[in-house]
């Protein structure tokens, strides 16, 4: 699995116009205590797409990864953002439920 370590204030896109797959896993700095995800839809239309911001004790971990926040709906033309606290050994922007009609999603991570 491929994973990136981010600095505080590092914005990292871990999702590029996806439309399925977990993406890229965050190793936050042991300094960091405040995390965002942030998400784009994409301007074409969207019939389905879902994202779930997960934790886990570490970056490969192979188990169930822990919800953060509640699971984001994308919608056409709207940017959402999950925010969490406390300290975290790795973090990924799962797309849990395929994104369909056109439209993708790009996700980024930013961590203080």
């Amino acid at each position: 699995m491929a994973y990136v370590m981010a600095g505080p204030g590092e914005k990292i896109k871990i999702q590029d116009a996806a439309t399925t797959g977990a993406g890229l896993v965050i190793v936050p700095a042991a300094s960091i205590n405040y995390h965002s995800i942030l998400i784009e839809e994409s301007d074409d239309t969207t019939s389905a797409g879902k994202i779930k911001a997960e934790s886990a004790p570490e970056p490969d971990f192979g188990g169930t990864w822990a919800l953060e926040g509640t699971e984001q709906t994308l919608v056409r033309f709207t940017a959402l953002q999950v925010n969490f606290v406390g300290a975290r050994a790795a973090i990924r922007a799962r797309i849990s439920t395929d994104v369909t009609g056109g439209g993708k999603a790009t996700v980024y991570y930013l961590g203080v």
